[in-house]
């Protein structure tokens, strides 16, 4: 999955930050092309591997080590809904544990 033609720099915490900063204000369907077949899931955390997967073009890994272990980085993702007040929330609670 992983690809030598990366958009940001994979050991640069700064390059991965400045990537993600691109998705803002868009849907994940937006900023990129995703595969057809994809199922509209709405399990909580789902989102996450997606943007790893197909935005950042690389596996989620299956242990606790950062998700960018060359940039000592983890990506964390929620999603955001459009409150009554025009202002944007996120959709749910982000809960940020175990970080060194």
């Amino acid at each position: 999955m992983e690809s030598g033609n990366l958009e940001y720099n994979k050991e640069s915490a700064d390059s991965i930050y400045s990537y993600a900063l691109r998705l803002t204000g868009k849907s994940l369907a937006e900023a990129i092309e995703l595969p057809e077949n994809l199922e509209n899931l709405k399990d909580r955390g789902k989102l996450g591997t997606l943007i790893e997967r197909y935005y950042f073009n690389q596996r989620p890994p299956s242990d606790h080590n950062p998700d960018f272990p060359e940039a000592g980085v983890e990506l964390k993702v929620t999603g955001v809904i459009k409150h009554k007040s025009g202002k944007f929330v996120a959709k749910e609670r982000l809960v940020l544990t175990k970080i060194n």
